[in-house]
């Protein structure tokens, strides 16, 4: 009778204790990283914006749409903008002697390859390096389809900073509207089978591209062509060699093409060179019809009353 005593009492101890803990605090989400704009010289003649010049140009940001903040730094100004609203030509609109560029928030990019990683992958930023996690079920599936083993980790080489990359990285941001930290130039998520389950397609330098395909029964890497494995593959971090998928609706060849679903778009040097499609079960490329594209220029429509050179009265 005792012991069965002591033991109610130490259960009703034990839930009063428990009733009265206070709730555990939810986990608190880190907030997103400030998408960040720089509006610097551009290099036109001239004095350029000195002191003054400056202050009244952060004066004029604070009241421009897209922009939330605005500080000066040195000869420039930084602007904390707002996604989905900043436009770079309404920003800069009557300030001479500036122009707005956006950079990659890292300054290395690696790849690596680890165990139960999500598919599409994810990136993290270590401090100044974007690391981007691939899973070993995607490393296996590449290399039974190159016939290679790849290094665990890849660190990738390329020219991050410079004219080209902030024209990249900008141009990017505009169409696509997603933060730089997202974009990694060597790999795209698009559908190209039309199942409706993103694939990956990647591009390493030294082994052929290739494309991941989120099957039902699992991953199944094709490469894009058949070139041997020559060097060690590594990847290429240059903002303006980039690669990004095109929706199956917004697909646009020169020439008749068909496709199951999404593109991957190839851009060297910040112009559109090549669509890669996939097309009853093989891959096929089409020169893209839109912006980025160079097509021919139309004929003139020749005047039926104009004498040709034949005809002409000698």
């Amino acid at each position: 009778m005792r012991q069965g005593l002591l033991v109610l009492a130490a259960t009703i101890l034990a839930s009063t204790a428990f009733a009265a803990a206070p709730p555990a605090k939810a986990k608190a989400k880190a907030a997103p990283a400030p998408v960040l704009a720089y509006v610097v010289p551009d290099g036109s003649p001239g004095e350029g914006c000195d002191a003054a010049c400056l202050k009244t140009a952060v004066a004029k940001m604070h009241g421009r749409r897209g922009v939330k903040k605005a500080s000066i730094e040195g000869t420039s100004l930084v602007l904390e903008i707002v996604p989905g609203v900043f436009r770079a030509a309404d920003v800069i609109k009557g300030i001479d002697g500036m122009k707005v560029e956006m950079r990659v928030p890292y300054t290395g990019l690696e790849v690596h390859f680890v165990e139960g990683a999500s598919f599409p992958p994810v990136s993290r930023l270590e401090g100044e390096v974007l690391i981007v996690e691939l899973g070993t079920d995607v490393k296996k599936a590449i290399e039974a389809a190159i016939n290679f083993k790849l290094s665990e980790r890849l660190k990738c080489f390329g020219q991050l900073t410079g004219a080209q990359a902030s024209e990249a990285i900008l141009q990017r941001y505009e169409d696509e509207k997603r933060p730089p930290v997202t974009m990694i130039p060597f790999l795209a998520e698009a559908d190209l089978d039309g199942d409706k389950r993103p694939d990956l397609f990647l591009r390493f330098d030294g082994m052929p591209e290739v494309v991941v395909f989120n099957l039902a029964g699992g991953l199944k890497a094709v490469p894009v062509s058949h070139d041997a494995v020559d060097v060690l593959p590594r990847c290429d971090s240059t903002p303006s060699r980039f690669v990004r998928a095109v929706p199956k609706q917004k697909v646009k060849c020169m020439g008749d093409k068909t496709h199951d679903g999404d593109a991957v778009e190839r851009v060297q040097v910040n112009r559109s060179n090549e669509l890669l499609l996939w097309s009853a079960g093989k891959f096929a490329t089409c020169e893209p019809l839109g912006e980025g594209a160079m097509p021919a220029a139309p004929r003139p429509k020749e005047d039926p009353n104009k004498k040709k050179p034949e005809d002409e009265e000698w």
